[in-house]
């Protein structure tokens, strides 16, 4: 009958079996680890009852001095050789574990993805983008191998940050870029109009064309429809203008006009991926796009929007040696020599004779202070027997007709107070004069701003004329 006998260990359930234990050994449980020594006439007749005393012992062997050597001998044939210890198993930290190597394993997989798309995003930005950071611009580009950049005809339509020409139908789009005095504020609106106008009259033959608005990111700009022979090809296109943080934008898309309906949807597509960059994200204005000019008495102001208006000073007083001598293009005059109820006068050469010492493309302007009248008819009528007096020893007679409208489409203010006139005369009628005038009421006072020029510049400098009067306000 087969005895057994407790593990040492009280938290352990193991039962040793005493016949198939050596007489005497070193023996380990094969559950819990626990090690102590077995004699076999130690557990005889109690073994199932008593549990052995566990001894820490890291010999091999436990010997009894008594043994011969040949029991020796057999103790180590026959001892319980102690199997590895397995603790037991764990459905819970299983799954977590499994669980854990997974996880590793997919954040290793999204690592290389990740760097796989960013080098692949790296090689998209060098192959179909086009990016400017000197002027905050960015292009997404159509089949790189079939666009190419069109350096000689980039140069002579002055579009300095970005022109491209596709062959096979050939289309071009191209961006002229300008900083306005460093970049340091936006264009005034007129500027840009200028700008454009230029370009086209230059390279296109001043080609007809009608207004349209796009939206170019995600602003509504301003353009125009144009068709115009380049280089020996009737070409049709659209040019646009647009600005922001201190710098303008000059866009052109056009292709042979026998081609143009092929190809501007592919145009329009490239031309509507333009977006601002980011380079110029905390960018503040430093001067200002416009100037107030406000009179020595008086409680209204005028604006020049377009920034070339020039505000005539007075000679002066050769008597006062504190006077500053007037800077070399300063437009020096008295006030009054045009009126003797002006209280500002200014004068405004074309922007494409800026430079030129004696302008002939010119408009004028003054802001007169009448004692008398409500509205702009008074003003008008003011004006005419100004006019009819100064030439009354020839016996010309001056009249103002009003238009419907200004002749070359400039827009006008939102005023009631606001009119444009063709201005004859009798003694050569075919000789006009073009006419803005604009009211408004100080006091007792009937403030008229007026701004005119030759018929033959009217179309050049309408909106410059627009723009000024109808800035006319109270302060």
């Amino acid at each position: 009958m087969a005895k057994f006998f407790p593990c040492p260990n009280p938290a352990c359930t193991y039962q040793f079996d005493a016949e198939q234990l050596p007489a005497a050994a070193m023996v380990t449980c094969p559950i819990c680890r626990t090690r102590f020594p077995y004699k076999a006439n130690a557990s005889k007749g109690n073994a199932s009852k008593s549990r052995p005393a566990p001894v820490e012992d890291d010999q091999d062997d436990f010997r009894d001095e008594d043994e011969s050597p040949r029991s020796r001998s057999r103790e180590k044939t026959s001892r319980l050789v102690s199997s590895r210890n397995v603790p037991k198993g764990s459905t819970k930290k299983t799954i977590l574990m499994i669980a854990g190597f997974v996880g590793v394993g997919i954040c290793v997989i999204l690592v290389i993805v990740l760097a796989m798309r960013k080098k692949q995003f790296n090689l998209e930005e060098q192959e179909e983008f086009f990016n400017n950071d000197e002027y905050n611009f960015r292009f997404q580009l159509f089949a790189k191998k079939k666009w190419n950049e069109n350096k000689a005809l980039s140069d002579k339509l002055g579009t300095n940050g970005f022109l491209q020409k596709r062959s096979d139908p050939d289309a071009w789009i191209g961006l002229r870029a300008l900083k306005y005095e460093g970049g340091t504020r936006n264009p005034r609106p007129r500027e840009l109009e200028v700008e454009l106008q230029g370009i086209l009259s230059r390279n296109f033959g001043n080609p007809p064309k009608n207004p349209v608005t796009v939206k170019l990111a995600n602003v509504d700009v301003p353009g125009y429809h144009f068709e115009g022979e380049l280089d020996g090809t009737l070409m049709e296109g659209e040019g646009y203008m647009l600005f922001s943080k201190g710098i303008g934008y000059i866009m052109l898309v056009f292709a042979p006009k026998d081609k143009w309906s092929d190809v501007k949807d592919d145009l329009f597509k490239l031309r509507d991926t333009f977006k601002f960059g980011k380079e110029r994200d905390n960018w503040k204005e430093k001067t200002a796009s416009s100037v107030v000019y406000t009179p020595k008495v008086g409680d209204y102001q005028m604006e020049d929007m377009d920034g070339i208006w020039e505000h005539a000073i007075p000679e002066p007083d050769p008597a006062d040696p504190t006077a500053k001598k007037p800077k070399k293009n300063e437009y020096v005059r008295e006030v009054t020599d045009e009126d003797d109820n002006a209280t500002m006068l200014f004068r405004c050469p074309h922007p494409g004779q800026l430079k030129k010492a004696r302008p002939d493309i010119v408009a004028d302007a003054m802001v007169l202070s009448l004692e008398k009248g409500e509205g702009v008819d008074d003003a008008k009528n003011y004006l005419t027997e100004k006019l009819n007096k100064r030439d009354e020893t020839s016996g010309t007679k001056y009249t103002f007709e009003p238009q419907e409208k200004p002749p070359f489409g400039t827009a006008l203010p939102k005023s009631e107070g606001m009119a444009v006139y063709w201005v004859t005369n009798t003694t050569d009628p075919k000789v006009k004069s073009f006419y803005v005038i604009s009211t408004i009421k100080s006091g007792d006072r009937l403030i008229a701003a007026v701004a005119w020029c030759k018929h033959i510049n009217a179309e050049l400098l309408e909106p410059y004329l627009i723009h000024l009067v109808g800035t006319l306000k109270a302060k």
